[in-house]
């Protein structure tokens, strides 16, 4: 077992950053330590006095797997944002590599059945293993675009909150029938709250496929993707032609890419005008 211990100095105050301003906002100026090769001999010993049985995948890495930055500004929603958002991806790089490695021990062990009773042990690896086989990308695939558009939700409704709170104005969002979520909570920013959000709409388009899926194919695992999000889709990926369209690896990995941008995009917004507001005010 060989473990990798990485200090990540934003969980500390001091001179690693800087003061908090009045506003609530702060710089952040964050470094990481990377331990000695002597200093991680130390720290896998001593892990593995607590833990003799704990084991990573090899080859996981979680110091690399992050797919949204922050420009290093602090703001709490987007913070938020950011841990979660990156742990999930974290997440499902992980489990990932598991259920293939998986795959591939399971498959060994059913060529590997021979001799007594060989005919009943097969039945019940196809009434298991094989079924999980089977099933277990299906179940991370939903659950990932599931947590991506919940994440991405949770962002919207704690961003707007203190925004509101920051600028002092009513968070009246309505409800229109007609209107997504997404497309409620961008409004009130744009119209309301006067956040001037130049996003990219391929993005948008893109990140409102993916919340489709979530609402019309998540549900019922196997059934056909919603058609108006298959044009979508196709621009996303790129290399998906005709009409089998397939929510796969590939289609996760897009969906991360841009609820990151979009992301970005609402965060460089509120940068340029919290910049704005402080330029005024001086």
């Amino acid at each position: 077992m060989h473990i990798r211990i990485i200090i990540d100095t934003k969980l500390f105050n001091g001179s690693l950053g800087k003061m908090r301003k009045p506003d609530g906002r702060r710089d952040v100026d964050i470094k990481k330590k990377v331990m000695t090769t002597e200093e991680l001999k130390e720290m896998d010993a001593f892990v593995r006095s607590i833990f003799p049985v704990l084991e990573l995948v090899e080859g996981y890495d979680p110091e690399g797997l992050e797919v949204f930055e922050s420009d290093g500004y602090y703001f709490l929603p987007i913070a938020n944002f950011s841990y979660t958002f990156n742990s999930l991806y974290r997440y499902w790089k992980l489990i990932q590599k598991q259920i293939k490695e998986y795959k591939k021990i399971a498959i060994e062990q059913k060529k590997s059945i021979k001799g007594l009773c060989a005919g009943e042990r097969e039945i019940a690896f196809d009434e298991t293993d094989g079924v999980d086989i089977e099933k277990f990308p299906d179940f991370l695939l939903s659950s990932i675009i599931t947590f991506e558009i919940s994440i991405l939700e949770t962002f919207l409704v704690e961003f707007c909150a203190e925004f509101a709170k920051d600028q002092g104005i009513l968070l009246d969002i309505e409800d229109r029938s007609y209107q997504s979520f997404l497309d409620k909570h961008l409004y009130w920013l744009r119209a309301k709250a006067g956040l001037e959000i130049d996003y990219d709409p391929e993005v948008y388009r893109a990140i409102n496929a993916v919340r489709m899926v979530r609402n019309e194919y998540v549900h019922r695992i196997g059934s056909d993707i919603p058609e108006k999000a298959k044009k979508i889709i196709k621009e996303m990926l790129q290399g998906q032609k005709g009409e089998n369209i397939k929510v796969d690896e590939d289609f996760v990995e897009a969906s991360f890419e841009n609820i990151a941008e979009f992301v970005t995009q609402v965060e460089d917004a509120y940068n340029e005008a919290w910049k704005k507001r402080n330029e005024s005010s001086d």
